[in-house]
């Protein structure tokens, strides 16, 4: 592990890593938006809505987190933040709607 520290391939690597989960889960939001609209029998100006809200959510969190690496560290909340992430993806591809329309 070490042999890789301070490796700028190595850190462009993990940037990579934390710049393609965005997309992908942003890509998944704009994907969802024909069954969103579907099932929950919305406008499009109704299911653009909540996308820009995940987008502002996403925004304000990523201000929070920068402030909160100031506080405990860059490394350690970048590795926390990937994590939680990867850990809470799979139930929540997985789930399935409790309501019938």
């Amino acid at each position: 592990m070490s042999r890789w520290r301070g490796n700028p391939w190595a850190i462009l690597l993990t940037l990579s890593l934390g710049f393609f989960m965005t997309l992908l889960d942003l890509t998944i939001v704009n994907i969802a938006i024909p069954s969103m609209i579907d099932q929950l029998d919305a406008s499009l100006d109704q299911v653009l809505w909540v996308v820009n809200a995940h987008i502002l959510v996403l925004a304000v969190l990523l201000i929070t987190a920068g402030r909160l690496g100031d506080l405990w560290g860059k490394k350690n909340l970048f590795i926390a933040g990937v994590a939680l992430f990867t850990l809470s993806s799979p139930p929540r591809c997985t789930r399935t709607a409790s309501w019938t329309p």
